[in-house]
């Protein structure tokens, strides 16, 4: 592999700003998911090894987790005496389990998909400066997986758990009454559009801060590689962005749950 740089390039940035506002756990989540898409590459179109591309993500990881476990407290998520109302969905492994299991699917379909259609090949070839394609076209959707069970659980963590975790006990979502004969233009929009419950704007805000930080991570990763196009660095991470956010809108769906819902 050419690299404008000696090693894996590190971009440390997009951890760091986040070290004040998330704690080890979600920190953890969100450096695999931001490695994810430079990591995929590296292993499957510049035969980079697995073991390698593991190691640079578990340093990575380390790296930021540590010092954030230490200086920070633990989130409520992961605090079980405090009071929450989808405390039982969090608890609970199946639930946790099968949405793992549904960020891993989404992220094998539009992988395999890609591969399959010959359409990521050859947009990767295009605009990067790729040395072999045995990798990717020895591709199926189980080494797709063994690539991704990773990343699934990091989504599950980062974006799903956070969303249950916003609605206290017994506390409901604060809802204005709209009365559509006084109320103005933007409070119409606002009400037909944005009028979501405190777990989906959660939601939302962590898949936001995920793609941002993917995103940006990604193109300038990408642009280490000699031979890169910025227009491949930055549609590669578009597809990276759009699986996120199918993930996202799975989880808004299926973590959606009644207000007046007791567990067994």
């Amino acid at each position: 592999m050419t690299v404008r740089r000696a090693g894996i390039t590190v971009w440390r940035d997009d951890g760091n700003a986040l070290l004040t506002a998330c704690i080890v756990f979600d920190v953890s989540a969100l450096t695999v998911l931001t490695y994810a898409p430079f990591t995929y590459l590296l292993t499957t179109y510049y035969e980079i090894s697995a073991l390698t591309a593991a190691a640079n993500i578990t340093i990575e990881v380390l790296s930021f987790a540590i010092p954030t476990y230490l200086l920070r407290p633990r989130s409520i998520v992961h605090r079980n005496n405090e009071p929450l109302r989808n405390r039982f969905l969090l608890n609970s492994i199946q639930v946790q389990v099968s949405s793992s299991m549904l960020a891993i699917a989404v992220y094998i379909v539009v992988l395999w998909a890609g591969q399959t259609s010959g359409f990521l090949n050859t947009f990767l070839v295009q605009y990067f400066d790729i040395p072999t394609l045995e990798a990717a076209h020895n591709e199926s959707p189980v080494s797709i997986l063994a690539k991704t069970i990773v990343v699934g659980w990091a989504a599950k963590a980062f974006l799903l758990n956070p969303s249950f975790a916003a609605q206290r006990s017994g506390v409901a979502t604060p809802v204005e009454v709209f009365d559509p004969s006084t109320a103005t233009l933007p409070k119409t929009i606002e009400h037909n559009f944005f009028n979501y419950s405190k777990r989906t704007r959660t939601l939302i805000q962590q898949t936001v801060i995920l793609n941002a930080f993917l995103f940006a991570g990604t193109v300038q990763r990408c642009m280490t590689l000699i031979g890169t196009d910025v227009v491949g660095a930055v549609g590669y991470a578009g597809v990276w962005v759009a699986a996120n956010t199918v993930v996202a809108l799975w989880y808004g769906w299926v973590g959606d749950t009644s207000t007046d819902y007791q567990p067994l």
